[in-house]
């Protein structure tokens, strides 16, 4: 059996309620003694959120709900992304998909939505090495790399443009149940999914990879990290330094993130770094505006 490696694309979504929505629910008492069947709380099925929530209490008051799309949609949509294009013809993602996980977080503290998105697969890692070898000089205008696929899949560059079928299906439950689940906690505002929004260019990338063994494998960390710069629009963006020790390899850039690791608790350690970062970046963006 050969050697395989696995992509996790983890990514934050902030759902927008309108100013005139949240100026009623913060004036309202909160329904928190029945929740009922709106709640899962429980035990949090995102593994990030119960191995965090096990050690710390930050996540401990929120509410996780799970969605669920076609995947045969998503499957089909990189598909297409690998036939209608070169640099994509060298990897089709829809081949080695392999699962996807997607919740709705829910914060009754300071009420606000976000999604998060999971989406994994599995490559052979001689054959994703061969496609980590791509001439660098390949005009990548279309965007047609695996971070900008992924992208696509469910972030909408402007208010207009398209994004998969699953995505889109996906963002329309969110939006459904986000609207159910405040109708509940607030049962005497008059909720709409009007007042909810996703708004374009929100739901920044990262993907973490486990290596067994960094040190003997940074030409393919190298090569990998050289992908996500690869696939930034800002140019300023693809010259932040990564941070390097020898058990984690940190790319922060500027639409996308890679996370190399070799101990799976660093993980778990950076997933709410990342969440946070995330949402603390859209609500920055939305009070600059």
């Amino acid at each position: 059996m050969s050697r395989q490696v696995n992509f996790s694309f983890f990514c934050v979504q902030p759902i927008e309620l309108s100013p005139v929505l949240y100026r009623e629910l913060i004036t309202k008492k909160i329904n928190l003694k029945d929740v009922g069947p709106i709640s899962e709380k429980q035990d949090f099925k995102s593994k990030w959120l119960y191995q965090y929530t096990n050690i710390y209490d930050t996540y401990e008051d929120l509410f996780e709900y799970s969605l669920e799309g076609n995947t045969d949609h998503l499957i089909q949509f990189l598909h297409e992304h690998h036939t209608e294009n070169m640099i994509g013809d060298l990897l089709d993602l829809g081949k080695f998909y392999s699962k996807s996980e997607v919740t709705l977080l829910f914060d009754p503290r300071f009420i606000y939505f976000v999604l998060v998105y999971q989406i994994e697969f599995s490559f052979p890692f001689e054959e994703l090495l061969s496609f980590l070898d791509f001439n660098e000089t390949y005009d990548n205008t279309k965007n047609t790399d695996p971070y900008n696929v992924l992208r696509k899949t469910i972030v909408r560059e402007s208010k207009n443009s398209e994004i998969s079928v699953w995505g889109d299906e996906i963002q329309q439950k969110s939006l459904e149940k986000a609207k159910n689940v405040l109708e509940h906690f607030f049962s005497t505002v008059s909720i709409s999914t009007d007042h909810l929004h996703i708004l374009p260019n929100t739901c920044n990338i990262t993907n973490f990879v486990f290596m067994d063994n960094l040190n003997q494998n940074r030409n393919f960390v190298d090569k990998l990290i050289s992908l996500n710069l690869f696939a930034e629009r800002i140019t300023a963006e693809k010259l932040l330094e990564p941070l390097y020790n020898n058990t984690v390899y940190f790319s922060f850039n500027g639409r996308f993130h890679t996370i190399v690791y070799q101990n799976q608790q660093d993980k778990y350690r950076f997933y709410p770094l990342q969440f946070h970062i995330q949402f603390i970046w859209f609500l920055i963006e939305r009070a600059l505006d």
